[in-house]
């Protein structure tokens, strides 16, 4: 439907223009769900399509069971 990337355009207009990265954190593929399935990976995969790259997955950092992805989006400057 589109919604989720118009919510990140909308996002990224009503930004400053010094504004020059986006993060997001969400559960990392790293992380053993029940049954073994990976249920954030369409979220993932939105933020990927989306400009969004994985860059750190700090251990620990919400909990020893829930490990989590930093992902950022470079935002272009002024006359970029």
């Amino acid at each position: 439907r589109g919604i989720g990337h118009d919510l990140i355009a909308t996002l990224i207009e009503s930004l400053p223009d010094d504004v020059r990265y986006l993060v997001v954190t969400t559960l990392s593929q790293a992380t053993t769900e029940e049954y073994d399935e990976d249920t954030y990976a369409g979220t993932r995969r939105f933020y990927q399509q989306n400009g969004f790259e994985p860059i750190w997955e700090p251990e620990g950092w919400w909990s020893a069971r829930n490990q989590a992805v930093v992902m950022v989006r470079r935002l272009p400057g002024p006359g970029e």
